[in-house]
């Protein structure tokens, strides 16, 4: 069976940081999940992100995209793993706080 969904939020919280005055953030998220098999499951994400952070005077403004895929595999009632890997980059107006992330993840899990 297949399941979706898409949310988009705008977030306005006080700053983090000292001399911070607060942080608005414009967000859009879609997930999408496959259960191929009652044992497995395939998901699929995509994030985009806008945020202004003013601190000290000065605003760093930014947007951050990224994606993910994982699977997950339940052996039994009580054991399952996964495997997953994610992108995700941020482009500020502050060069140095630029990034791009690669991440893959195991997961091997067990329920009592």
């Amino acid at each position: 069976s297949f399941s979706h969904s898409l949310s988009v939020s705008r977030q306005v919280q006080p700053g983090l940081n000292s001399g911070s005055d607060a942080i608005e953030l414009l967000s859009a998220r879609y997930f999408l999940s496959w259960a191929f098999h009652r044992q497995g499951t395939l998901t699929a994400d995509a994030l985009y992100e806008h945020s202004s952070e003013p601190q000290f005077g000065v605003d760093e403004v930014y947007d951050r995209y990224g994606f993910g895929v994982a699977g997950v595999w339940q052996w039994t009632t009580h054991f399952s793993t996964g495997l997953g890997y994610r992108f995700v980059n941020k482009d500020s107006n502050f060069t140095d706080r630029d990034y791009a992330v690669n991440s893959v993840t195991l997961n091997i899990s067990y329920r009592f």
